[in-house]
């Protein structure tokens, strides 16, 4: 199936997992399993997810993606959440998507707390509005979510390395 006629819906999925993360810091299991039973509703009755990823594919992007960011949550660097989120990436779109998803949404954190920072610093009073600890941790399922659109539209920024075998 074309990843482009799947992109109103990912949108929309993303687009409530953003919301989440940015107004409570938390990404809701529901909306995760969501997406795994979209990937696994593909497999069962297409043989591939809806961005064309099969089984074998899937399953080693939903591991590679559990444990590229589970150390970051284990040294309390990451909600549960953000990783479960990037796993789910991975099972939807394959392992070979999770390097750019990953770099665009670091990069978009990056920024997000360039201008966190600059805006604590020179904003009047913004200091103490923003002094609550939850509120100071940057919303990486956000950019993660971003960064799975941007990877849908532009499927050129996922490499596809065949390591010589056919098809």
């Amino acid at each position: 199936m074309n990843p482009q006629v799947l992109l109103p819906g990912l949108v929309l999925w993303c687009g409530l997992i953003a919301w989440s993360d940015w107004r409570a810091r938390r990404i809701p299991n529901t909306l995760l399993v969501a997406g795994l039973a979209v990937a696994g509703l593909g497999l069962v009755f297409q043989g591939q997810t809806p961005f064309g990823i099969g089984p074998w594919a899937s399953a080693m992007g939903l591991v590679l993606g559990l444990l590229a960011l589970l150390p970051f949550h284990l040294a309390r660097l990451m909600g549960a959440g953000d990783v479960k989120l990037f796993a789910t990436a991975g099972a939807l779109m394959g392992g070979w998507a999770l390097w750019p998803i990953w770099l665009i949404a670091s990069l978009l954190s990056a920024v997000h707390a360039l201008v966190w920072a600059a805006w604590q610093r020179w904003v009047p009073g913004a200091s103490q509005a923003a002094a609550s600890g939850q509120q100071a941790r940057l919303p990486y399922g956000l950019h993660l979510g971003l960064a799975m659109v941007a990877v849908a539209l532009w499927p050129e920024l996922t490499p596809r390395l065949s390591f010589g075998l056919a098809g």
